[in-house]
């Protein structure tokens, strides 16, 4: 029987916590990603994989589009929210967070099924 790799999750939490502080480079956060990606046996295809970047979308409500920049104008404003206010989502039960993103700009909107108003 194979033996599942070990993931440190402490470690993924380190480095969850040095983004929302904004305290590691974006070229610090791939190289750590990647190292714990490795660690726990993911597989690259033999072409090379170019990050560019992720999208993410929150349903929020602003008077302006200024208010909007404020609010969102660090990464850490855009990780997920904390377990203990986590709603029950295609992917995560309550109290569970999970990071939804995309590598393509429109998909966020649709995952979070904005409201017209």
């Amino acid at each position: 029987m194979e033996k599942k790799p070990s993931i440190d999750l402490n470690r993924l939490a380190m480095l969850d916590t040095m983004a929302r502080d904004q305290r590691i480079t974006n070229d610090d956060l791939i190289f750590h990603m990647a190292r714990f990606l490795m660690s726990a046996n993911y597989k690259r295809t033999p072409y090379q994989i170019y990050f560019q970047g992720v999208y993410r979308a929150r349903a929020e409500s602003f008077d302006s589009i200024e208010k909007a920049c404020v609010e969102f104008g660090h990464v850490g404003k855009l990780s997920f929210p904390p377990n203990e206010i986590a709603k029950a989502s295609r992917c995560n039960p309550d109290k569970s967070s999970v990071f939804y993103c995309s590598t393509e700009n429109c998909v966020p909107i649709f995952e979070i099924r904005p409201q017209q108003g």
